[in-house]
């Protein structure tokens, strides 16, 4: 079974080559969002460096979100286009969860939260725990206000759940990262951070995190965690919200991050 996996949901460009879930190459850089102009390149590259053709892969694995629009606009429409050219199965993860599989820690009791600022005092962010040989996510990945999400979601997670360390796995800035550390000073939880660049999307976790089988290819459509703009300004004119089953969590103003 030949896989591939690549994210672009941030400033790095990650890849990364399997046969049977086992690792045979990987590359990273960070193309400061220049997705469009290196991704195709590198994907050759990697592929034709491990003796294989394009037509000879059997699976591609692809990170789904959230994170920066055009980012993921470009890798969601080069996988569907690479899967239906070349008859192969699609699969989609979070890019949070790569992002929170950098920890590499096994210990069920260890909570590990990925975060990407999203400016204005707002995060991408969720929570998965190790279970059953994958990190799995136990809080949802959303776009949320840093200190609602704590108030609201991980607090409440924290009183009804068995956990001794809270591990914050950061694209953040360190400002509101303080800010995080600082409001939960007062819990009796070993609170860690993980900062960039060991915090960067890695695709080498690809098989130890959720993924999920895309069966209808052209229906596929990045998770952003909110409106775009363009979205946003549709509603206005049509009077409207934006369909909440979509993935969107709440209205943003940014066209990109950061």
């Amino acid at each position: 079974m030949k896989q591939l996996s690549f994210d672009t949901s941030g400033d790095n460009l990650n890849v990364a080559v399997f046969e049977s879930g086992r690792v045979l190459t990987h590359f990273e850089c960070n193309v400061s969002k220049q997705h469009g102009e290196h991704l195709l390149p590198v994907i050759q590259e990697v592929i034709q460096g491990v003796g294989w053709k394009p037509e000879d892969l059997d699976e591609i694995y692809v990170g789904r979100g959230p994170g920066s629009y055009t980012g993921l606009r470009i890798g969601i429409t080069m996988a569907k286009v690479w899967a239906k050219m070349m008859n192969c199965k699609l699969y989609t993860y979070s890019s949070l969860s790569l992002i929170a599989s950098q920890v590499c820690t096994f210990d069920v009791k260890t909570l590990l939260i990925p975060m990407i600022d999203a400016r204005r005092g707002s995060v991408y962010v969720g929570a998965y725990r190790w279970n059953k040989h994958i990190y799995q996510n136990v809080m949802k990945d959303v776009h949320q206000d840093w200190q609602d999400w704590i108030n609201q979601q991980l607090i409440p997670y924290l009183a009804n759940n068995q956990i001794e360390n809270l591990v914050f796995v950061n694209l953040v800035d360190r400002e509101l990262l303080e800010m995080v550390e600082n409001r939960l000073e007062s819990s009796s939880y070993k609170i860690h951070t993980v900062l960039e660049p060991r915090s960067w999307p890695n695709t080498i976790h690809t098989f130890q995190v959720e993924c999920s089988r895309e069966k209808d290819v052209d229906l596929l459509v990045p998770y952003y965690a909110h409106a775009s703009l363009a979205e946003q300004e549709w509603a206005e004119r049509n009077r409207g919200e934006v369909n909440q089953d979509e993935g969107y969590i709440e209205y943003s103003y940014e066209s990109d991050f950061p």
